[in-house]
């Protein structure tokens, strides 16, 4: 007699299952699931009663997917671990397949393989086993309408459910064991890794704190090579300062030097315009010497002809003699007179030689001295443009030395923190 309902969507295939035995098959060769099974009493007569009603599971696989999806819906942290892995339309074709694959009464390593690689792939995407046990009761209790719908025997409604919880425990007993496992291979891995990173981080922790070391003294070595840099750029700063001021008053000197020596040459020559002028004098005195001495001359022979006619005239001309005498004696004193004055002027002449000489001497070597001061006013315009440029070297190798002293400061407190955190990543490790 059957035990299943009537209804217009089953009346066929429930005579076909009145007529024909559900092929059924229990092939498993490890001990261990069979001793799991014997635990439940999970026998080949619950897989036969499984397989009995794989017909009505097929016609409600829908139903059964949708309700399955619908009760996890009302969790948002499960829906967010399947949209990052998956989406709803392909799992719900891997559920299918799933279910319809529990009913089909054949419990074996393929079926024992797929319940494993389940289990690996909930612990990859990070799925709790509380929320896979919620979700395959909620599928118990579907699945439990279905029997109930289509299973007129109570009895025999209660022998298929207890079939299925069976199954179903079955199933979760396998893929929570494979979750133990693959969680505990995880685990025993992350340990693994955790002592590697654990040595790695006390390995480099000694290694920053041998480097931390050597980088403190080469630092301290450094910053004081700045600080003596430093010290040098300032005296340089300094003497540059000195080099151009020296500089600036040695050109100031120069010029006043320059200014004397155009004085000199301005003076001598007016000296030699005026030495010209006096000798210009002394030739036009020296003419009129030449015409007084003429004259002299002249007058001495006036008066001795004078003196001559008197003689001529006797007692006549005595007086007359007498006047020439005196004319006489007066010319030829003039003429010594001035021989006397010619000899003075020739030798005024003669020192005005001298001097107009000297004169050109000293007009050419104010001259001379007038270039040389105009080389030494480039020179020292020169020594003052590179007393500028060194003073502006040194001012920026200053600044440069102080920019590197004070990035010097923020490495070496740099070095001290990761000194400091070197030994606290040591006590860090040792916690592990």
């Amino acid at each position: 007699m059957s035990w299943f309902k009537k209804t217009e969507n089953s009346k066929s295939t429930v005579k076909q299952q009145d007529r024909l035995p559900v092929s059924i098959s229990l092939d498993l060769s490890d001990q261990e699931l069979m001793k799991q099974m014997e635990m439940i009493h999970f026998t080949k007569e619950d897989i036969q009663s499984i397989a009995s009603i794989k017909i009505f599971v097929d016609q409600n696989i829908d139903k059964i997917v949708d309700d399955f999806y619908k009760a996890l819906g009302e969790q948002p942290n499960l829906f967010e671990i399947i949209n990052q892995y998956s989406s709803i339309e392909r799992l719900s074709q891997t559920l299918r397949r799933h279910i319809c694959e529990m009913f089909e009464g054949k419990i074996n390593q393929e079926f024992v393989e797929k319940r494993i690689k389940i289990a690996i792939i909930h612990l990859q995407i990070g799925l709790e086993p509380k929320w896979y046990l919620g979700a395959f009761q909620n599928l118990f209790y579907s699945l439990i309408e279905i029997v109930e719908e289509n299973v007129e025997s109570k009895a025999k409604v209660i022998e298929i459910i207890k079939s299925i919880s069976k199954l179903l425990n079955f199933e979760q007993q396998i893929v929570l064991e494979a979750y133990e496992k693959e969680f505990r291979r995880f685990r025993k891995k992350h340990e693994e890794e955790r002592i590697l990173i654990e040595q790695k981080i006390a390995d480099v922790s000694e290694t920053l704190s041998n480097f931390s070391d050597r980088t403190n003294e080469f630092m301290t070595q450094l910053n004081q090579q700045s600080v003596d840099m430093l010290a040098v750029a300032n005296e340089n700063v300094e003497i540059a300062n000195i080099m151009e001021n020296e500089a600036h008053s040695s050109k100031d000197k120069l010029h006043q030097e320059q200014q004397l020596i155009n004085n000199i040459e301005t003076s001598t020559r007016t000296i030699n315009d005026r030495v010209k002028d006096l000798k210009k004098a002394s030739e036009q005195v020296h003419s009129i010497i030449s015409i007084i001495t003429s004259i002299a001359e002249q007058t001495n022979l006036l008066a001795l002809n004078a003196a001559i006619e008197s003689a001529r005239a006797g007692e006549y001309g005595r007086g007359f003699s007498v006047v020439a005498d005196e004319v006489r004696k007066l010319a030829e004193e003039t003429k010594k007179s001035i021989g006397n004055v010619s000899t003075l002027i020739e030798g005024i002449n003669g020192q005005i030689e001298d001097v107009t000489s000297s004169v050109e001497e000293v007009s050419h070597l104010t001259q001379e001295s007038s270039k040389e001061i105009s080389n030494m006013d480039v020179f020292f315009e020169k020594i003052l443009q590179a007393a500028e440029k060194n003073k502006h070297q040194s001012g920026v190798t200053k600044a440069e030395l102080t920019q590197t002293s004070d990035i010097i400061h923020q490495v070496t407190k740099l070095m001290e923190q990761i000194s400091g955190s070197s030994e606290d990543l040591m006590k860090l490790s040792q916690k592990f």
